[in-house]
């Protein structure tokens, strides 16, 4: 990204986007699993020498070796209010709404021994839309606020049993959570939408000499990871910028 532009007002944006970490299930496991493995000062030691000498082992995996996504089946859909269903709509039809993350880590080793498995849950398909102001064009100043606002549309989950703030509070804290893909804060789009902060070509509306070439300028999440959307996105950005030379 390339910044040339003098900000003197406060600057918000309402457009970041991303995925929502809601928990998932664990369970007791038998077979090896990365703790278990690196509990022991042997097989840590075994495993480092692998990963040093060619890159092998578990400290070269990535905890999940399998991601699946899904749109949850109509069954499930019915049982939703017709709120949440409406606002379902603004995705395409197509459009995946949950992540699965398989991983076999829930737990240090020394509670229990043989391991935990994991099923983390994500909801990739986010309605909300979180904000983030800044005071300066000098990006080692801090925000002035940060709003992930990922608790913004009406509560599906924890259930009708957790109602006071205390409770919805411990949840929060422990099972609720970003997954760390934020984008779209110099969100893309047509000239004449407000939100909108650059043009296809990742151009920043009235400012010449600035484009935008990150995830910040996706217009939305993707659903999954945005590791792919990104490196496509800057393909095709940075082809643009040199066709312009």
């Amino acid at each position: 990204m390339i910044w040339q532009t003098t900000v003197t007002y406060l600057l918000t944006t309402h457009t970041w986007h991303d995925s929502v970490n809601i928990g998932g299930v664990s369970h007791n496991v038998s077979i090896s699993t990365i703790e278990s493995i690196l509990a022991a000062t042997a097989g840590h030691e075994a495993e480092r020498e692998k990963y040093l000498a060619n890159a092998t082992g578990v400290l070269g995996n990535i905890v999940s070796d399998v991601i699946p996504l899904e749109k949850l089946p109509a069954s499930y859909r019915a049982n939703f209010t017709a709120s949440t269903n409406e606002k379902l709509e603004m995705w395409p039809a197509d459009w995946l709404q949950v992540e699965f993350v398989p991983s076999a880590s829930g737990s240090p080793a020394e509670t229990n021994p043989s391991g935990v498995g994991d099923m983390g849950i994500l909801i990739v398909a986010a309605i909300s839309r979180s904000n983030v102001t800044i005071s300066s064009n000098n990006m080692s100043d801090a925000p002035v606020a940060i709003d992930p606002s990922i608790i913004s549309s009406p509560k599906i989950s924890p259930g009708a049993n957790i109602t006071s703030d205390v409770e919805l509070l411990e949840v929060i804290k422990t099972k609720i959570g970003g997954i760390h893909h934020a984008s779209a804060t110099c969100m893309m789009g047509a000239a004449n939408e407000s939100m909108a902060v650059v043009d296809s070509h990742g151009r920043a509306f009235g400012v010449e000499g600035l484009t935008v070439i990150d995830v910040s300028s996706l217009r939305f999440t993707p659903p999954g990871h945005t590791q792919a959307a990104t490196h496509c996105q800057a393909e095709k950005l940075v082809a643009d910028v040199m066709n312009e030379w």
